[in-house]
């Protein structure tokens, strides 16, 4: 806290905290879960609110201490393209796998031969199909509804809402509650 004050004129050394108490969370959330007896595991969170007056270098703090964060995204970014083309050849592997068994047994249905084993083989590798990759980026500034469902569709997932600007925050469809 102390290098990030040094660094950042004005930066009032409790809201430096709070932000790295924040990234800190989001960095080891998907790492750490609780896991009370007889529920299903929650990964950790700190939820933080630093509410500071303007001209006291929010924005300066908040994107030194993103860094890591933003590096750590556009890592994902890149895994998951990676994963994304090693999806599309196992498709192609199985779309060519399943045309040689289709094949196989029309002949061996041409031939008047067994295909029970073919057709079984046939009917496991339709039903085992990949799953694609999904990009799941934790960090999220504006996000609805139907994009956070999306987002949290899985095992254990997380969002962080983490912003300099809290007009960003509370504008958000999501904390708009009806009285």
């Amino acid at each position: 806290a102390k290098a990030y004050c040094a660094k950042t004129n004005s930066a009032d050394p409790i809201m430096v905290r709070t932000y790295l108490l924040s990234v800190m969370s989001s960095a080891a959330g998907p790492f750490y879960f609780i896991k009370p007896p007889g529920w299903n595991p929650h990964p950790i969170n700190a939820n933080t609110l630093c509410i500071v007056g303007t001209g006291n270098s929010k924005s300066p703090v908040h994107d030194r201490v993103i860094q890591p964060l933003m590096c750590h995204a556009n890592e994902s970014i890149v895994r998951f393209i990676q994963m994304e083309a090693k999806f599309r050849a196992q498709l192609d592997q199985r779309k060519l796998q399943v045309e040689v068994l289709r094949a196989e047994v029309r002949r061996r249905k041409r031939k008047n031969e067994a295909c029970g084993e073919v057709e079984a083989e046939l009917a496991a590798l339709n039903h085992n199909t990949p799953k694609p990759p999904k990009l799941r980026p934790r960090r999220a500034g504006n996000i609805d509804l139907e994009g956070m469902v999306r987002q949290l569709d899985g095992n254990n997932e997380a969002i962080d809402f983490l912003t300099d600007e809290g007009e960003r925050f509370f504008s958000n469809p999501l904390m708009r509650h009806p009285a």
